[in-house]
């Protein structure tokens, strides 16, 4: 290991071990120098070196041993790095209601699997009915993140032949299909955001959504909700298909045009953020007043997110848990590939739960 006289960050000493590692092919069980004299070398100080030993603890290229020291750990791994394959539907990274529907994800994913030393390829795919895999493009990697969409009858026998470990993420519930998962659960919330609507004295609710697999999952759910709180529930009329965010505005801007010319009493409640700007549209060109010509509960929270139709955020809604579903998606990727297990070898299922409800101005 290098001396130096510039002080190194956390990542540069656990990046300088594990190449010192590496290229010296220091056998399982080798001991490493003591983090006091680590921690000279590095012109740092011992808790710097710790939090640089523990990042290779969680990547499994060494481990500790409480009085003893750190060792290195001997995975069939160290030496080489772990190449992870992390597909995504293709979309345009510099369109802000993209970037905020899918950005924090995206970002925390690859951020924290670089730190922890992983190489990864982020892989924009087309659409599904444009979209195959290659399994001589897979073979080269070490393990596969992909989207719960990506997963159809046509793709699950090659990604299944592969038996590569493969988690897939953004399902809509459980898959029929024996490979890692993380998924989203809308219970918690929605059942939170219509106990709200019925402890402020509305008893309906008008559900804008659209007939797309997702949207109709999220409807569904909102629909046993609301039947729970003992709310009386009504889908809004969808007549007419939507592809891209420009569509699905449109799409709540009919909403909420047919809500107002129809004089409908309620709460309308929308799977979709994306819907809910469209219904904002209306309510500025007809000058109605959120929160009582027009009471509107969202999902998505995507103003938190820097996309705001008004001046300031302003949708009541459930809270896409997005964060926690890239950090549940890091865990099971070190644990995973740690473990060395394969799909179909003990699937490891996270549930991440929607659990926050922000109240804001569209229903207070």
């Amino acid at each position: 290991m290098k001396i130096v006289n510039e002080k190194y960050s956390v990542r540069e000493i656990a990046k300088d071990i594990s190449v010192y590692i590496t290229e010296n092919e220091l056998p399982a069980g080798t001991r490493l120098a003591p983090s006091r004299k680590l921690a000279e070398r590095y012109n740092v100080s011992e808790i710097t070196v710790n939090r640089a030993i523990k990042k290779l603890v969680e990547k499994g290229l060494v481990y500790r041993v409480q009085g003893n020291g750190t060792f290195v750990a001997g995975r069939k791994y160290v030496g080489s790095p772990v190449r992870v394959g992390f597909f995504v539907w293709r979309h345009n990274k510099t369109n802000p209601f993209e970037y905020a529907a899918f950005g924090i994800f995206e970002d925390t994913l690859l951020k924290e699997l670089d730190e922890l030393g992983f190489t990864v390829d982020f892989i924009p795919k087309l659409p599904p009915h444009d979209f195959v895999f290659n399994g001589e493009y897979l073979v080269k990697y070490d393990l596969m993140i992909i989207p719960a969409g990506m997963v159809t009858p046509q793709t699950s026998p090659l990604l299944e032949k592969m038996g590569l470990p493969l988690i897939t993420i953004f399902g809509e519930g459980l898959l029929e299909y024996p490979f890692h998962q993380v998924f989203q659960d809308y219970r918690p919330g929605f059942q939170k955001a219509m106990n709200f609507i019925r402890s402020r004295g509305h008893r309906k609710i008008y559900i804008a959504s659209l007939d797309e697999e997702t949207s109709s999952t999220r409807a569904s759910v909102a629909i046993e909700c609301a039947a729970r709180a003992d709310l009386i529930c009504e889908e809004l009329p969808n007549n007419k298909s939507t592809q891209g965010i420009s569509s699905v505005i449109m799409k709540g801007r009919e909403y909420c045009k047919y809500f107002w010319d129809n004089k409908l009493d309620g709460v309308i409640f929308s799977v979709s953020d994306f819907l809910s700007f469209g219904i904002l549209d209306v309510v500025k060109e007809q000058n109605l007043e959120l929160g009582r010509d027009i009471k509107l509960l969202s999902y998505d929270n995507l103003e938190s997110r820097g996309v705001c139709p008004f001046d300031e955020p302003v949708l009541t809604c459930i809270t896409h848990p997005l964060l926690e579903m890239a950090k549940e998606t890091v865990h099971l990727v070190k644990d995973v590939y740690r473990n060395n297990t394969k799909c179909g070898e003990a699937n490891k299922i996270i549930r991440v739960p929607a659990r926050e409800l922000v109240i804001r101005k569209s229903l207070q």
